[in-house]
């Protein structure tokens, strides 16, 4: 069971993390490397095929949206791209003054001030497409229902169903960015503990895929959020410490970075692949890691 191999992932960091300190070098710092943003979904990779970069941000009420950024400060919210809202090549934001004129502006509204202009506490409304105008805050809070003919979720596993597969939620889902059926769903599945505090059982990550919804908690330090490093390339980390460690037995996680799927070791100073311990799933993910969650 998942469950099951958790703990021993648990107790193999624990192993990897003593055999570093058992070598006569302690393990040079490893830098994490840097993760580029996760392609979710057809909104996201029509922002690659248009030349832009996606940023995910988080709206004003924690939501998380992906945001297609292109030259000259001109963004556009990846779905308000797809569906040609929001131009090609972007609007240019400079000049929008709150993260809240942005937002109607990138998602295909048009921005009106209405009071305490070129403010911090300036405020506005944003006309959508379909004609509703909308307080500008309460849009960018998720609080303005959706455009007429626009489907939206706040339920998980419905947002699931239909979008396939996501690795980060986004729009069409504007429900909270850890909703409390996620949470009831790792209490049934024993993946947490229902008199755990709520910090800790909202600590995890949730994505989409075969239209059903995952889960991963961070537990134990678990590289929930980064996709498998499947790469047999040794690393720089890894060559100096073998250089200081030449016949390590294993490489610690902390020089090797949590996410490879594979044991490491050193051979004669040189670093070496010793076994594979982990699999990915058919998103990139490290599926060891990752439960899947049925709805109540």
């Amino acid at each position: 069971m998942r469950t099951t191999r958790l703990f021993a992932w648990v107790l193999l960091l624990a192993t990897l993390s003593l055999s570093g300190c058992a070598g006569g070098t302690p393990a040079p710092p490893a830098t994490p490397p840097a993760s580029p943003p996760a392609i979710a979904n057809p909104a996201s990779e029509n922002c690659l095929k248009q030349g832009g970069t996606l940023e995910i941000r988080k709206r004003g009420d924690g939501g998380e949206y992906g945001v297609c950024l292109f030259e000259d400060n001109r963004q556009c919210e990846e779905w308000a791209l797809l569906r040609g809202d929001c131009p090609v090549g972007g609007r240019k934001v400079t000049g929008y003054v709150t993260e809240a004129a942005q937002y109607c502006a990138i998602t295909g509204g048009e921005y009106a001030v209405t009071g305490n202009s070129n403010t911090d506490n300036e405020q506005g409304t944003c006309t959508l497409k379909d004609g509703q105008v909308c307080d500008a805050r309460e849009y960018y809070q998720g609080k303005c229902p959706a455009p007429a003919g626009q489907a939206s979720y706040a339920d998980p596993f419905a947002y699931c169903a239909a979008v396939g597969a996501a690795d980060v939620p986004a729009a069409p889902y504007d429900g909270p960015a850890m909703p409390e059926a996620i949470v009831q769903a790792m209490v049934r599945q024993g993946i947490i503990a229902s008199d755990a505090p709520a910090a800790i059982q909202q600590n995890a990550v949730w994505r989409c895929m075969n239209s059903q919804v995952w889960a991963c908690h961070r537990g134990a330090n678990l590289p929930c959020e980064e996709k498998a490093d499947t790469s047999k390339v040794a690393s720089a980390e890894m060559s100096e410490f073998c250089k200081a460690n030449p016949a390590a037995s294993v490489i610690p996680a902390a020089v090797t970075g949590r996410a490879t799927v594979y044991e490491w070791k050193c051979a004669d100073g040189q670093p070496r692949v010793a076994k594979q311990v982990f699999q990915s799933d058919p998103q990139g993910y490290l599926a060891d890691f990752w439960q899947e969650l049925a709805p109540q």
